[in-house]
């Protein structure tokens, strides 16, 4: 009685807003309550929800069987649950609804009844329909517009050379300068046109690797310094060699604009383009000396042709795109992008990337005079073995090559390497891995241990793992066996003993 009286009151507060109460049995899914606005929204008489079999019948065919599927499992598991899908009203006309489902149990613990409301969301999902056309509408515009406006562009900068090529008076050669500048100015915009098109469009493709994030921020940095000179501005860049996962191409675009626009906004003072640690993983960091942002505006800033301090829309500044361009390259990525900022003192905006590890850079410790790191290579194959020796050498290592676990063996008798490579598959019956570990019980101690191998069967794996070697499958980029070898190195030096497993495909 208390439970229908509340119930009652409940459908009372409710009123005239489109929401359906409800109650139905477990299984038969047949209802034993609906409120009084089910008539209004779908126009069936109340007395029809309670035949077998209703609700099922009036989903729209197109849904149905995904709507019932995905109701029963939930309501199997005793999950609450929530979803939308679409009703067949009396007229025949589709009602958009989200179902909100709580699961009664029982005494026995399993489920008895559910209990919902039904939301008329049409409205929601007629605008959500025209928002998305809009767009749509908007990303083929820009799409069209930039590509029909690179040939008279292109044109103009033929012509303009040409003219530039030509013997002129002094008043001429100004105003071809400032045709320069102009078309330098609408060739930027466009480019940031074409690229915030394409990013509507979902044709940017993401190309995932490993690569070190200081190089992309020395790249950025080389290719703004004279533009921050120019306007007499100090940029300096602060970065290690860290590895991160990403798109090195996307991820440079990203700290370009973002350092393209903290010069284009800051007047005097700095930029700082930054890497550094943080809650586990990187974040590159562009710091400004500028005017700063408004809190009320912080959030505004990300979205397209937005501007804060260009009222009268000096083409220098661009467009207001190119943050917009940083939002949905980082959202397409799956990174986090943040920005903290102080009017009158500057703004710091923020990427955040996977940490992958860092690269000990041992041949910078062998141009200061550091012993070089032994490595023993065991090798059969005279070319690999040849071109592994010279790419370890120019990376600052001494390399002894033995070509198989026997001559490794006599090679302990001139000096003990300070780090073992060796192919899994050697002759004379013996494997990598027995290699490894004859030449560590012959010296009585661990030595850091790469495996190299074409095979990609577990057991291989297992076995490495269990002797605390690390394994490289081929094919391998060489810089990918500079970098295992580094990360060996320094992962013994910081454990001071047994270093990690690790495994690179």
């Amino acid at each position: 009685m208390a439970h229908d009286q509340s119930r009652d009151k409940l459908a009372r507060l409710v009123g005239d807003a489109k929401i359906i109460l409800w109650e139905c049995s477990v299984p038969s899914l047949a209802f034993t309550y609906v409120s009084p606005q089910a008539e209004t929204i779908l126009g069936y008489p109340l007395e029809r929800w309670q035949e077998p079999g209703f609700w099922i019948g009036v989903i729209h065919p197109d849904d149905r069987d995904a709507t019932i599927a995905y109701c029963a499992e939930r309501t199997r598991r005793g999950q609450d649950h929530e979803f939308e899908y679409r009703l067949v009203a009396a007229d025949g006309h589709a009602v958009w609804v989200r179902d909100i489902v709580t699961v009664i149990r029982g005494g026995d613990g399993k489920p008895e009844s559910l209990r919902g409301a039904m939301m008329d969301i049409s409205s929601l999902v007629e605008a959500r329909a025209r928002a998305e056309a809009a767009s749509q509408a908007k990303t083929r515009f820009l799409a069209a517009a930039s590509h029909d406006l690179r040939q008279p562009v292109q044109a103009m900068r033929l012509i303009l050379h040409l003219l530039i090529k030509r013997p002129v008076d002094c008043k001429t050669a100004q105003l071809l300068d400032r045709m320069q500048e102009a078309l330098a100015s609408t060739e930027g915009m466009l480019t940031k046109l074409m690229e915030f098109a394409a990013l509507q469009s979902g044709k940017v493709a993401v190309t995932r690797q490993q690569f070190r994030i200081d190089e992309v921020v020395g790249k950025v940095g080389r290719e703004l310094s004279g533009e921050a000179a120019a306007k007499g501005l100090r940029l300096r860049i602060s970065s290690a060699p860290y590895i991160t996962d990403s798109d090195p191409v996307l991820v440079e675009g990203v700290i370009r604009n973002l350092a393209s626009n903290a010069i284009r906004y800051t007047d005097k003072g700095g930029i700082l383009i930054g890497i550094r640690r943080r809650n586990g993983g990187l974040a590159a960091v562009v710091y400004d000396t500028g005017p700063g942002i408004p809190v009320n505006m912080q959030s505004a800033v990300f979205e397209e042709f937005q501007q804060i301090g260009n009222p009268e829309r000096d083409r220098s500044k661009g467009m207001g795109l190119g943050l917009a361009i940083v939002a949905r390259i980082a959202e397409l990525l799956g990174h986090t992008i943040g920005l903290r900022s102080v009017e009158g003192k500057g703004s710091a905006f923020r990427v955040e990337l996977p940490y992958v590890r860092k690269v000990v850079d041992l041949s910078e410790a062998h141009k200061h005079n550091t012993p070089l790191r032994r490595i023993m290579l065991v090798e059969d194959d005279d070319l690999q073995a040849m071109a592994l020796t010279r790419l370890l050498e120019d990376s600052g290592f001494s390399v002894n090559r033995a070509a198989n676990a026997e001559e490794a063996l006599h090679l302990l008798d001139r000096s003990s390497p300070d780090l073992l490579l060796t192919d899994y598959r050697l002759p004379g019956g013996l494997s990598g891995i027995q290699a490894i570990t004859l030449v560590r019980e012959r010296t009585h101690r661990f030595i850091p241990a790469i495996l190299v191998t074409g095979d990609t069967q577990s057991v291989i794996a297992e076995e490495a793992a269990m002797a605390a070697i690390a394994v490289l499958h081929k094919p391998y980029p060489p810089e990918t066996l500079i970098d295992v070898v580094n990360q060996r190195f320094s992962e013994k030096t910081r454990a001071g003993g047994n270093p990690r497993q690790t495994e690179t495909g």
